[in-house]
């Protein structure tokens, strides 16, 4: 870089004494280089995937276009426009989109509008009356590729054109994708920049199980080890024109699920705390669209315990990364320092004490123990929960968007979704035990049993059962009687819109589940044709003759115009007891010439013969066909070739240009 840098400033000071060039300085030179440094392509794990399944389409486009026949002026344009589509997605398009726009793709509005309803549904104020050409080019792209891929013919043709279909079905998901997640950002920065004295920013997020860690550990130590739950939530305030950030961290002392019951708790713990010290009377939550936050009973417990909590707005789907992600990262480097100074992090109370030590109270860490609820009654759910993305608190109940400002609302009362849900009438009552031989509790449902068996809380008995005292006297018995084995059975039971199909085209929709076809189903049964045994592809040799003879009678060769297939015919062995015919041996020579355990060496300049293996040569009379000059020409001549010891006495191979004009 010191090299090019010198280089431009020379020359610029040439130019500035010839044409009065004005030239830039080299520190300005390296803080051009610095921001416009070369991209280094590096492999990335926990990629978004609507970018990775679209990434992996345009590869799959670009192979597709590299097998079909075409000019090379149109193969290198469409490849050409499939890379700048790929930038453009990627650079430019985020910047392009925007709340109202007369171009349709750019709209947000538009775009984000459910056309069946009217509570999601906004009429835009203007026309879509402009086109982008960067979309526009995308578009006639994908539409010529799938067209070209559609017109060739392929040996399974329905495959290639599905190929190519769910190729472009990603990339207009990663479309999509780019204008919700910019439609989000919109509701968070809204909120974050009208932020007053008194309200209140929630972000939450469950970090990465932490895995204990020793300063000096073992092997045995290293295998087998179980993550540490824990919690995290920044809160962000606005006390004198300046933000205030609060992090809470939640340090689960058992292994428990990370369901809405015990995520609702936490949340609410660390904001009725921020609540009580700040005098917090206005709250805004956001957080990822993870089952444990999107669920109707975490927005039941909400509604029930926060009376400050006014909306609750999640980002789109694999666009979450926030402060929490940040937080985590540098609690997570303290407690490696709190390690490397002789210390161990093998459980929660360890943990916290290793935040606590080496942050100095920075974060509120808490250790908490679960409690589950084995007989909590299930709520109502929330219709369609997982496609809202919007949720404003009510004293009555709540309204609901898809998406940030787009369309009006939809209201849900406090009823709809505070009644519980009755629980099923079993027709014959079944009782689960616990794995545990020495407990002996008994539970009324699977999801029960598993969460005793998380909890751990088992009841052991101080003496054997009446059941374990006959259970041991019939292993006695059986031991002393048993003569032979029984059997036991057992059963169980930018341009106009002229229509409004393309309204909402960036709404998050639900993949339908396609079946097998009939002929996909009989395709595994169908019978396949076997070739018979011994019979070589290329025929008898009066065939191979024939058909030299009217392939190299056109002007056109694959190969070359001055190759040639030549038939030769060497002396027989003077030791050979097995006799074969004609016909036999022409397909030996056949098969042993074009297998691959055969290995080609490069020609020799001098010769102008190819050599197989170390063979001996030996001279014969050989009749050859060639189209030189567009004309068939058959001639017997004498040439030197190689013999190897086990090669039959006809043979095909091909002959170059020199070799035809020796002879």
């Amino acid at each position: 870089m010191l090299a090019l840098i010198t280089y431009f400033v020379n020359l610029s000071k040439v130019w500035n004494f010839h044409l009065h060039f004005l030239t830039s300085g080299e520190s300005t030179m390296y803080q051009i280089m610095s921001e416009c440094s070369a991209a280094v392509r590096k492999s990335v794990e926990g990629v978004d995937y609507y970018v990775a399944e679209a990434s992996e389409a345009f590869h799959d486009l670009e192979d597709m276009v590299d097998k079909i026949q075409m000019s090379q002026d149109t193969r290198s344009k469409l490849l050409q426009s499939l890379v700048k589509a790929k930038h453009y997605l990627k650079t430019d398009y985020k910047m392009h989109v925007k709340p109202s726009s007369n171009v349709a793709d750019h709209c947000f509005t538009f775009a984000l509008s459910e056309q069946k309803s009217e509570n999601f549904a906004e009429e835009c104020p203007h026309d879509h009356n402009h086109k982008c050409q960067q979309c526009d080019e995308l578009e006639e792209t994908l539409s010529e590729i799938k067209r070209l891929t559609a017109d060739m013919e392929w040996e399974n043709p329905e495959a290639n054109l599905f190929q190519v279909e769910k190729s472009i079905k990603a990339v207009e998901e990663l479309k999509g994708h780019i204008l919700r997640s910019k439609n989000q950002e919109r509701g968070r920065a809204d909120i974050t920049g009208s932020l007053k004295v008194g309200e209140m920013f929630v972000v939450s997020d469950w970090a990465m199980k932490f895995l204990p860690r020793k300063y000096r550990e073992g092997q045995t130590d290293w295998f087998g080890k179980r993550g540490i739950n824990w919690h995290i939530t920044v809160c962000a305030t606005k006390p004198h024109d300046q933000y205030v950030l609060d992090t809470y961290v939640h340090i689960l002392e058992s292994q428990a699920p990370q369901d809405s019951q015990i995520t609702s708790a936490l949340i609410i713990d660390a904001i009725k705390d921020m609540v009580y010290s700040r005098n917090i009377t206005d709250v805004h939550l956001w957080s990822d669209n993870a089952g444990c936050y999107k669920s109707t009973y975490t927005m039941y417990a909400l509604h029930q315990e926060l009376i400050e909590l006014k909306t609750y707005y999640f980002c789109e789907a694999q666009d979450g990364k926030g402060p929490c992600d940040r937080k985590a990262s540098h609690i997570k480097s303290a407690i490696k320092r709190f390690v490397n100074e002789g210390n161990n992090v093998l459980d929660a109370s360890d943990m916290k004490k290793a935040i606590d030590t080496m942050q100095k109270g920075q974060y509120k860490v808490k250790v908490v123990t679960p409690i589950i609820d084995v007989e909590a009654d299930k709520i109502k759910p929330i219709p369609s929960i997982s496609l809202m993305h919007n949720f404003e608190f009510l004293p009555d109940g709540l309204k609901v968007w898809r998406a940030y400002k787009v369309g009006t609302d939809d209201h849900i009362d406090q009823d709809d979704f505070e009644e519980p849900t009755p629980k099923r009438k079993k027709t014959a009552p079944e009782e689960f035990h616990c794995s545990n031989d020495q407990c002996d509790r008994l539970f009324k449902s699977m999801s029960a049993l598993e969460n005793h068996l998380i909890i751990g809380d088992c009841m052991s008995r101080p003496e054997k059962l009446l059941v374990d005292k006959c259970k041991v006297l019939y292993q006695k018995r059986l031991d002393v009687n048993f003569t032979g084995s029984r059997t036991l059975n057992s059963e169980t039971n930018v341009t106009d819109v002229d229509n409004l199909e393309d309204i909402g085209w960036a709404l998050k929709t639900k993949k339908p589940k396609s079946h097998f076809t009939e002929e996909q189903r009989l395709f595994p049964t169908r019978e396949i044709p076997t070739r018979k045994p011994n019979v070589s592809p290329y025929g008898e040799p009066s065939d191979v003759l024939k058909s030299i003879t009217s392939e190299y009678s056109t002007p056109y060769d694959a190969r070359s115009s001055t190759s040639a297939i030549v038939t030769v015919k060497a002396e027989p062995k003077p030791k050979r007891t097995k006799t074969r015919s004609f016909k036999d041996s022409f397909r030996n020579s056949l098969r042993k010439l074009t297998s691959k355990k055969v290995k080609k060496k490069e020609e020799k300049e001098d010769s102008g013969y190819s050599e197989i293996g170390d063979f001996s040569r030996t001279k014969t009379k050989v009749a050859f066909a060639t189209n030189s000059k567009e004309k068939v020409l058959h001639k017997e001549c004498t040439i030197e070739y190689s013999k190897a010891d086990n090669l039959n006495p006809y043979a095909v191979i091909f002959l170059n240009k020199e070799e035809i004009n020796e002879c």
